[in-house]
């Protein structure tokens, strides 16, 4: 992460983000797949690689500097995810975390291959007393738009596998732990793991954008509001998602292993999310505003308006 150094050369508080920071720090972050030849031959790899630029330039997606706009949002929100504590873990720590065990929750970008191939924009991983202290991972795909027709095709996405083929999961084929010393998932393949569709309307999105790549710093107060909104957002639409895995599952989790693996995953995690609005409606006790955001926000209510199973 990068921090503004004071005189003496040492970090401060203040946060300060300028295009070539950004664009750095999304370059590490984000898996290559060519740095993955313990896990797959040469030939997949480059087979795969020619696979993302067939897919990129039919789509016509036009990248700055190898970097696409909605990348940037991406890493955006992903950071704020990760750095402003959306799941309340801070405020439930005693609860998920007695005796220090476990640790709190991770975004990891996806590699271009999953990001274009598996619809997973990052992969987030918890471990902590709701999952037993077992790692379990969860994919994100945000969205920023209503069009009708393109949020039913993202939200109706199914899982690749023979017998899995079902919304609400998802698969990414080169997953790496970019920060942790010893990480919780190995390099490589994870099979399978709750997918959850999240955004809120793009002005909220480019505003919190804009804010990481100010040169000025941060203004905190406007990135509490900002972030908080957002925050409900995501929340809300995890919880719904959640609710609705949980729901099918409890009548299909036996039909094959990767679900039984999914069933075990998407309880933890529908817990987890409840628990996160608990300790949200508390840090936001004083600001009702925030909430209520997510109610007008048409993103939001077009996802929630939505069953990935019917």
């Amino acid at each position: 992460m990068l921090w503004e150094k004071n005189p003496n050369g040492e970090e401060s508080s203040e946060r300060i983000y300028n295009w070539g920071d950004i664009k750095k720090e999304i370059i590490s972050e984000t898996p290559k797949e060519g740095s993955f030849e313990g896990c797959y031959s040469q030939k997949e790899i480059k087979a795969d690689r020619e696979r993302i630029a067939k897919i990129k330039e039919r789509l016509g997606v036009k990248d700055e500097d190898g970097i696409s706009t909605s990348r940037i949002q991406e890493y955006a929100i992903a950071q704020e995810i990760g750095e402003m504590d959306w799941f309340g873990e801070d405020k439930r720590s005693n609860e998920l975390f007695p005796s220090e065990k476990g640790q709190q929750t991770v975004v990891f970008l996806s590699s271009e291959f999953d990001d274009f191939v598996n619809h997973v924009d990052a992969v987030c991983v918890m471990d902590n007393a709701e999952s037993d202290f077992e790692p379990v991972p969860f994919a994100l795909d945000m969205t920023y738009n209503t069009d009708v027709e393109g949020l039913d095709k993202k939200m109706s996405w199914r899982h690749p596998s023979a017998g899995v083929k079902i919304p609400g999961f998802a698969m990414v084929k080169y997953f790496q732990d970019t920060f942790s010393p010893n990480p919780l998932l190995k390099k490589g393949k994870i099979s399978i793991m709750p997918r959850f569709v999240i955004g809120f309307e793009p002005d909220l999105s480019t505003e919190i954008t804009e804010l990481r790549m100010t040169n000025t710093g941060w203004d905190s107060l406007r990135r509490d509001e900002l972030t908080a909104k957002a925050k409900w957002c995501v929340l809300r639409e995890l919880k719904a998602q959640s609710a609705q895995m949980l729901e099918y599952l409890n009548e299909h989790h036996a039909d094959s292993p990767l679900l039984e693996t999914a069933y075990s995953q998407i309880k933890s995690l529908d817990r987890y999310f409840a628990g996160a609005i608990e300790a949200a409606k508390g840090m936001d006790k004083n600001h009702p505003e925030r909430q209520a955001y997510s109610n007008r926000d048409a993103v939001v209510q077009s996802i929630l308006s939505r069953n990935i199973y019917n």
